[in-house]
């Protein structure tokens, strides 16, 4: 956090120092560093009150961890995907593009088979809610067979969250329909947790 206020330091050459010594903690960072200490602060740097420059560069830092460490990634998609999901909507459209390929980028650190088909069209809804019921209705009628994990709460989260303040009848049927199936296939209860606080109150 101490080095990461320095990206956006008004000294060109601060700034550039900054970024340098950013790029080497991340590379040389383990996945248990990553996820607890590298991460969090980074998914701050994205709150609007910093600039779209300093957010640009976060989003292209987390980019990179998909690929370079995409366990860390998929471990806390948790905290990753609301976040992100916020930069998506942002009003400026660069930053909002950008948002998406990335949150693309993490949701591809899944392993879960069952829900890899539809990733895209999950990200899309993210950025485009009037495709909400459709997605909605999709995934309904897709049987899902492998064992439920936080990872696959995660991605799916905030579609369930948005169908269940639908207001056609049928997309919170449907929506409710995903939430029991996706439920029996949670075998470690801890996995449900995410899902369970927040869908709940809606359901």
């Amino acid at each position: 956090p101490n080095i990461l206020q320095y990206l956006q330091h008004k000294n060109s050459e601060v700034s550039t120092v900054a970024r340098s010594v950013v790029k080497s903690i991340c590379n040389n960072s383990s996945i248990y560093v990553v996820e607890k200490l590298v991460l969090p602060p980074l998914l701050k740097c994205l709150k609007p009150s910093f600039s779209a420059q300093m957010r640009m560069y976060t989003l292209d830092l987390i980019c990179s961890y998909a690929e370079t460490n995409s366990t860390a990634i998929s471990n806390t998609l948790h905290d990753i995907i609301p976040v992100l999901c916020d930069v998506v909507n942002d009003a400026r459209k660069e930053l909002a593009k950008r948002a998406e390929e990335v949150l693309y980028a993490c949701t591809l650190t899944s392993t879960n088979k069952d829900i890899a088909p539809f990733l895209k069209t999950l990200v899309d809804c993210l950025a485009h809610p009037e495709q909400i019921p459709e997605c909605v209705h999709t995934l309904s009628s897709t049987t899902f067979v492998q064992a439920v994990e936080t990872t696959t709460i995660a991605i799916i989260l905030p579609i369930l969250r948005r169908g269940l303040t639908e207001r056609t009848v049928a997309t919170v049927r449907r929506t409710t329909l995903i939430c029991e199936n996706m439920c029996k296939l949670v075998e470690n209860p801890l996995h449900a947790v995410p899902l369970i606080n927040t869908l709940i109150p809606l359901l």
